[in-house]
């Protein structure tokens, strides 16, 4: 879910038209932030999105192109000054292999709202490779779990 900051203007790069007819790769739409259309709105790598061709469906992140490299945001840094400041708890998912799962760390928003982050799934792999690299580059300790 895109929590809080401005509608977003998307674009999808893939065919979506098993979920419906209408949603070609290309489709435009607009964010709805902090809005939630399914079950798949409460995972943080799912936006709502309402297309101009008239659909609204919760879509993963990764499947829109839109400015900037975050979704809430047209800033290159997920976090600004003051909340890289309060990152805490980073932790890193992996299996008995090895194999990573999920990273979740904790941090307060700019205004004030305490957040629970996590990045998961193999699609978002870099995503959370560029996470660790951030929270390396600045000594927080990150905590390994095995699952």
């Amino acid at each position: 879910m895109q929590l809080g900051g401005n509608p977003k203007r998307v674009k999808l790069n893939v065919d979506l038209t098993e979920y419906d007819n209408r949603l070609t790769a290309g489709q435009e739409g607009i964010t709805i932030p902090n809005i939630q259309l399914s079950m798949w709105g409460s995972m943080d790598t799912f936006v709502a999105v309402k297309f101009d061709c008239g659909v609204k469906l919760d879509i993963p992140i990764n499947l829109l192109d839109f400015k900037g490299k975050y979704i809430n945001s047209d800033k290159d840094s997920e976090f600004s000054d003051e909340e890289i400041k309060t990152i805490t708890n980073v932790i890193k998912h992996i299996d008995k292999k090895g194999k990573f799962i999920y990273l979740s760390y904790e941090y307060v928003r700019d205004d004030k709202i305490p957040s629970h982050c996590g990045i998961c799934a193999i699609d978002f792999r870099k995503s959370a490779n560029e996470m660790l690299d951030l929270f390396k580059s600045l000594n927080l300790p990150i905590n390994v779990v095995t699952k």
